[in-house]
């Protein structure tokens, strides 16, 4: 995608219409991509221990991931926030190597800068979608599951799109291309798919 995928408008319990994951989307899932444990203290690949090789190649950013997480229990005690730290492969700021996509506590959703792992964002920007984590827990009966689809494009921009429990968080262009490295933040990574795109590669030289 160059552009946002297609979304779903769907009418919420609060009488609300909301923007949600589309399932014909899900033909964008593409082979699944693994990443070696010897590999995560490089910060090189993705940073999930279930996962095996390959680690993450500038082929795969330029066609696209998709990235599925989980909350962990407790983070709304601990950051109060959770999302993904995407690396950058030019520092925009030096002292914070990666950039932050995430949902807070008070359910807005957020992106900002990550200085490194297991520390709070600096949040530039939130959103109020006009949903609250209980309603979207159905009472916290259920899971908070993550899904991002993340590519370079040819400009050298990357475009992001965050989904929490199906809803339509963000959509956001980063100024420089990715560089492969991603970390859940109090956020478990479950999964790592290339995307059915070509790849949207880019002159180097």
């Amino acid at each position: 995608f160059a552009f946002a995928p297609i979304k779903r408008m769907q009418l919420c319990e609060d009488g609300v219409a909301r923007a949600t994951w589309w399932e014909n989307n899900d033909s964008l899932r593409g082979s699944k991509v693994g990443v070696s444990v010897e590999n995560l203290k490089t910060r090189e690949v993705l940073r999930h221990p279930g996962l095996k090789d390959p680690t993450i190649t500038s082929l795969m950013l330029t066609s696209g991931l998709w990235i599925e997480g989980m909350a962990v229990e407790g983070w709304e005690r601990d950051l109060g926030v959770f999302g993904l730290m995407i690396g950058l492969a030019t520092d925009v700021v030096p002292a914070f190597p990666g950039f932050f996509i995430g949902m807070t506590v008070n359910g807005t959703f957020a992106f900002g800068l990550q200085k490194d792992f297991y520390v709070n964002p600096q949040i530039l920007s939130q959103h109020d979608r006009g949903v609250n984590i209980t309603t979207l827990t159905d009472g916290f009966r259920k899971p908070l599951t993550v899904r991002v689809l993340l590519r370079t494009m040819w400009t050298q921009t990357t475009l992001v799109e965050y989904y929490v429990n199906d809803l339509h968080g963000m959509t956001l262009t980063l100024p420089h291309p990715a560089s492969g490295v991603l970390d859940g933040i109090s956020m478990n990574l479950t999964a790592l798919h290339t995307l059915t795109l070509p790849s949207a590669s880019f002159d180097e030289s």
